[in-house]
């Protein structure tokens, strides 16, 4: 039982300094503003994120095709909401 216990700590520690360690705001490549007032994130690894009108991250689907404010087409690769999520302020 103690066994368990110490491992179960031990992972939820070592969780949590993975989390804790945050996503640095420069380690997106671009930030593309879109037609309705959203943004999307594209990350130097080539992930992407989305971000509402409000400035709230949202899930998109693979494959789901955006405009841009200049009119451009551009197909989601990948959603990184969680990335985002980090890069918000904290209140």
């Amino acid at each position: 039982m103690h066994k368990q216990f110490a491992a179960l700590a031990i992972g939820t520690l070592l969780a949590c300094s993975a989390m804790a360690q945050g996503v640095d705001p420069k380690d997106y490549d671009r930030k593309i503003d879109l037609k309705n007032g959203e943004t999307v994130y594209i990350f130097k690894d080539g992930r992407m994120a989305y971000e509402d009108s409000y400035g709230r991250p949202v899930r998109v689907k693979k494959g789901e095709v955006l405009e841009t404010r200049q009119g451009e087409k551009l197909t989601v690769r990948s959603d990184d909401e969680g990335r985002l999520l980090q890069l918000q302020p904290k209140n």
